[in-house]
């Protein structure tokens, strides 16, 4: 992953401080740093496996005063994601809690005046916790703080509302095209059938490397 996070780090303003979380920290060099202690590491221990998706264990809430703090998801079982909350909240100095609700990142955003709340996580509460997806939804509105639109239908098309969704503020929304995503997939098909083939032999050597999938 290495070469895709420069890709991600060098694609950011200037102005945007970059924490990378490393169990492999050889696998990196700063090459170049025009603006000190722009990038730096988190370093965890070697035994640990954690994916590339670290904010899916918690979200980022902010107190009245301005504090920022890591909520984390009572429960999350990929790899050993559920570290890194801990992990970055004491790097950073900020607070850390464990909410009694179970969740994905990935399928809750804010701006100043509501919370997006994927149906999938709204459902998978009410099954586990035995309440209705009302009550649900209430509780995520005490524990976070904001009223909550809930996004359907159930279940999502796509997992995580993070994907297509992006609140710009002042009632604003920014929404994914698939339209022009399918038109850059069927131009890349036929102008590079060489590498959708590949891309698709590494998805597939990736998610069967877990012996838990059994299809795609």
């Amino acid at each position: 992953n290495a070469a895709l996070i420069s890709n991600i780090v060098n694609a950011l303003p200037p102005r945007v401080s970059v924490i990378i979380s490393v169990n492999d920290k050889k696998s990196f060099t700063v090459a170049s740093n025009p603006w000190p202690d722009r990038v730096s590491f988190l370093e965890l221990s070697s035994d640990k496996d954690f994916t590339i998706w670290p904010q899916d264990p918690f979200v980022v809430v902010r107190d009245k005063q301005g504090q920022s703090k890591l909520v984390q998801s009572v429960r999350f079982e990929r790899a050993d994601d559920s570290m890194l909350a801990r992990a970055a909240s004491e790097y950073l100095g900020w607070k850390h809690r464990s909410s009694s609700l179970l969740f994905e990142g990935g399928n809750i955003i804010s701006d100043q005046r509501h919370l997006f709340i994927g149906a999938n996580t709204i459902r998978y509460n009410a099954v586990e916790l035995n309440k209705t997806d009302l009550e649900i939804m209430q509780m995520f509105e005490r524990e976070l703080g904001r009223p909550a639109l809930v996004l359907g239908p159930f279940p999502q098309p796509v997992g995580h509302i993070d994907m297509i969704l992006t609140p710009l503020g002042d009632r604003e929304l920014m929404l994914a095209d698939p339209a022009w995503g399918a038109r850059l997939a069927k131009k890349e098909l036929s102008e590079s059938p060489e590498t959708v083939l590949a891309f698709e032999q590494l998805c597939i050597d990736y998610f069967f490397g877990t012996p838990s999938v059994s299809a795609l």
